[in-house]
């Protein structure tokens, strides 16, 4: 093991695309900024994707005004075929210089103990998902190689990362001699995000919605059943046209086409525009084995932006922020949502109550402190 000096020079390697509209972009970008805030050498190095400089998408799509490491793959044809990105990484990382390097990709971690033999540093896993046990999960079939890698190398790693606390429990209790960190994924703090004081009568669900992780269809029953006929449900973030048709039938269905909007994938710029319009944000995850352990971005989207949030009554919801008055946990039943949202529109103390509780939990989980615990968990 490689003895980790005061001065850290850290490589995060991922192999998605930058930028892309996937939420890894987002993670592995604020991520990076924390630890530039605090002042840790921390290099991102991904794939290149688009013709934007690098400047140009941090300032349009994060809002960041800073010149961030970010060192970029130019796969060209080959910039979806993870083989070929694997092969340019290990030739870069060959040729760079740290300590440490931390990745999220299970494939990757074959190359990086190839890179071992030239050099030595120490290597962290930073994990978003668990497949050591195949017998839980509904897409078992699809995931032996995932299950290989994870049983092969986790034991070898010198430390896991984990973004949630169900998460870093699986990891533990799986491989009781492998170091397992949780750091929670965190909120883009914004100084200037002031308390919502009055209602819009707007709620909004905002993500994917080809996934069987969120139970979509119950948001619109619900607002059948909404008794405040002012309540109005933006479903933002539709990128498939058959996906929008498919949804619109639904609210023909319940007879709530005219309450509820479909709306399209938008710039993070747009986004924060329409979510500072709306009273609420809403995350109705299901209960499986997939989100026993997941941190949804989408909450953390809500509450930087001081919304509160209402979210399904689950063991990773209750575990992510328990003590916080930011969120309200629901049981999967379209009346209960329903009933929770009139409640909440009688009575408007709870938009700031809960609104200024958004604020404070953002500020005590930032992508700085994220980075703090990261880098303390790599000196120990």
């Amino acid at each position: 093991m490689k003895n980790c000096s005061d001065k850290l020079k850290i490589v995060y390697f991922h192999h998605g695309l930058w930028s892309s509209n996937s939420p890894s972009t987002g993670f592995v970008t604020n991520n990076l900024f924390g630890f530039y805030e605090a002042g840790i050498d921390f290099t991102l190095l991904s794939v290149k994707h688009g013709k934007d400089s690098v400047a140009d998408i941090l300032n349009k799509r994060f809002g960041i005004n800073h010149q961030l490491p970010i060192i970029l793959l130019n796969c060209d044809i080959f910039k979806r075929i993870h083989f070929f990105i694997y092969i340019f990484a290990f030739f870069k990382l060959l040729q760079m210089d740290y300590d440490v390097l931390i990745t999220r990709n299970l494939g990757f971690l074959a190359y990086a103990y190839l890179l071992k033999k030239f050099r030595s540093f120490n290597i962290y896993f930073e994990a978003h998902d668990y497949f050591s046990d195949l017998s839980k999960r509904p897409d078992a079939s699809k995931r032996y190689k995932e299950y290989q890698r994870e049983k092969r190398y986790i034991p070898k790693v010198n430390g896991v990362i984990c973004v949630s606390a169900g998460l870093a429990e699986l990891f533990k209790n799986k491989y009781t001699s492998t170091p397992v960190l949780t750091a929670l994924t965190a909120f883009n703090y914004r100084n200037n995000v002031s308390p919502h004081l009055h209602h819009t009568y707007k709620i909004a669900y905002t993500g994917t919605f080809n996934t069987p992780h969120y139970d979509l269809e119950l948001l619109i029953e619900a607002m059948k059943f909404i008794k405040n006929k002012k309540v109005t449900l933006l479903l933002v973030g539709f990128k498939n046209t058959a996906i929008k048709h498919r949804f619109r039938s639904l609210l023909e269905q319940f007879g709530v086409d005219s309450r509820v909007h479909l709306i399209d994938w938008m710039s993070a710029e747009d986004l924060t525009t329409l979510l500072q319009n709306c009273d609420i944000g809403l995350c109705p995850l299901v209960d499986n084995f997939l989100t026993l352990y997941s941190a949804p971005t989408k909450v953390m989207d809500y509450i930087s932006r001081g919304i509160p949030v209402f979210a399904s009554d689950i063991t990773s919801m209750r575990q992510l922020y328990p003590q916080s008055k930011a969120l309200k946990l629901l049981p999967l039943k379209a009346r209960d949502w329903a009933a929770e949202i009139d409640r909440f529109y009688n009575d408007e103390s709870q938009l700031c109550i809960m609104s200024e509780s958004a604020i404070e939990l953002s500020s005590n989980y930032t992508w700085r402190n994220r980075a703090d615990i990261i880098t303390d968990f790599i000196r120990q």
